[in-house]
């Protein structure tokens, strides 16, 4: 896609902080098409789309080891992702993972009459956590996940977030009536080997964009109003996000009870084979404790 900004190339840097970056004014950066991305992956099955508006996305995928799945969903501003997954003993490791990304892009403009210059902040909060079954099974983690956030855009410009940091925050200063891209991503991935992970930011990566110079606008190509006093930001379909990875939670439990089953079966049946049908022997070493 040329002549558009990626988020996803320039590396995220924790920061807040004040630098110094003039763009001449007259001269804009390459330009970039506002638009919104969307990947998910869970399993064997997976998905993507863009679009030049708000989307949502989602996977999911069960086998005898386990079951996973991933949604995402893309708006300017606002992003939100959940990755959820379970596994019991696995036959192979990882048993199951799920992975879900969203990001958008867009332009920004500062307007400042008679003003060359203005301070811009560029804000970033997350909010979502990260449950998985701690420990390990014959040597490999039983489960794990993460999610994290990022910013970018103008020189200088390289804010990351996560559980650990969750919010992030650097006031530039900027040249005015110059089109600024500005991108933001938001990933969640997750694995299973012997137990669950919940990967959920449903609750969505919110980005801020204002200047504390009096008398400065900022615009976006893409129309959304990126300060934090705009009228309140409608999180997209949190519920249904979390729901889905909760509902697969419970589906690992059903996965988990299939597969014991199916284990005693095996067993009594090739005991059967072994006794000439008799399975007096294995019913009283089940039966018998510890």
């Amino acid at each position: 896609m040329n002549g558009l900004f990626h988020a996803r190339s320039p590396r995220a840097r924790w920061t807040t902080g004040v630098f110094v970056v003039l763009l001449a004014a007259g001269a804009s950066p390459a330009s970039a098409t506002p638009f919104t991305f969307v990947s998910v992956s869970a399993g064997g099955n997976g998905d993507q789309s863009t679009s030049f508006g708000a989307q949502t996305l989602s996977a999911s995928d069960a086998t005898d080891d386990g079951s996973a799945s991933a949604s995402a969903h893309a708006d300017f501003g606002t992003l939100g992702v959940v990755a959820a997954g379970a596994a019991f003993d696995g036959s192979v490791f990882p048993a199951i993972s799920s992975d879900a990304e969203a990001m958008f892009n867009d332009e920004i403009t500062i307007v400042a009459p008679g003003v060359d210059t203005a301070l811009v902040t560029f804000s970033l909060a997350l909010n979502g956590n990260c449950v998985f079954t701690g420990g390990a099974t014959g040597g490999f983690p039983n489960a794990g996940c993460l999610g994290q956030g990022s910013l970018f855009g103008p020189p200088q410009l390289g804010i990351g977030v996560s559980d650990s940091n969750p919010a992030g925050a650097v006031t530039l200063l900027l040249s005015t009536n110059v089109v600024i891209p500005i991108g933001g991503a938001l990933v969640a991935k997750g694995f299973a080997w012997n137990g669950s992970y919940l990967a959920n930011y449903a609750n969505t990566l919110h980005t801020f964009v204002f200047s504390p110079t009096p008398g400065v606008v900022i615009t976006s190509a893409s129309g959304h109003d990126y300060s934090p006093t705009a009228d309140a930001i409608a999180t997209p379909e949190p519920a249904s996000l979390f729901l889905l990875g909760g509902g697969l939670l419970g589906l690992g439990g059903r996965i988990r009870s299939h597969r014991k089953r199916r284990s005693t079966g095996a067993a009594l049946s090739h005991n059967r084979r072994l006794s000439g049908g008799c399975t007096c022997d294995l019913e009283k070493r089940r039966l018998s404790p510890a």
